[in-house]
């Protein structure tokens, strides 16, 4: 009996290391396409801020744009490094109204960015920094 249960934990031992270095490399891939999102976004052609909107094409209809003018504009506010880690943005049309946030990190303190903005001419409504 104890020699199997002896063997049963050596299991778990090594199920659980496993388990540890799978979540190790999710964790890796994550970041790298963090890093990857992060590159496309930031060379896109959608370059628009709040005062100059010309490379926007108005009004926005799809979350690919929203995302792109979301991301400038508050990149422009809080800086490129903090937006990159709340990729992936999610963005959500209401209203006539886009909202575009980042994704929270559960094991970092701290809240997200968001940025509400005018589908019809991207009218900044509001620029936030919350949980």
């Amino acid at each position: 009996m104890k020699m199997l249960r002896e063997v049963l934990d050596a299991d778990m031992r090594a199920q659980t290391e496993q388990l540890k270095k799978q979540n190790q490399l999710i964790q890796e891939q994550n970041e790298l396409l963090r890093d990857i999102i992060y590159q496309m976004l930031s060379k896109s052609s959608a370059t628009a801020i709040s005062d100059n909107k010309r490379d926007i094409e108005f009004p926005i209809q799809d979350a690919r744009a929203a995302i792109q003018f979301g991301f400038n504009n508050v990149a422009n506010k809080y800086g490129d490094i903090q937006i990159k880690e709340q990729l992936p943005l999610k963005s959500e049309l209401k209203d006539g109204i886009w909202t575009v946030r980042g994704a929270i990190d559960p094991n970092k303190v701290g809240g997200v960015l968001e940025i509400k903005f005018s589908a019809v001419d991207g009218k900044i409504i509001s620029v936030t920094h919350g949980r």
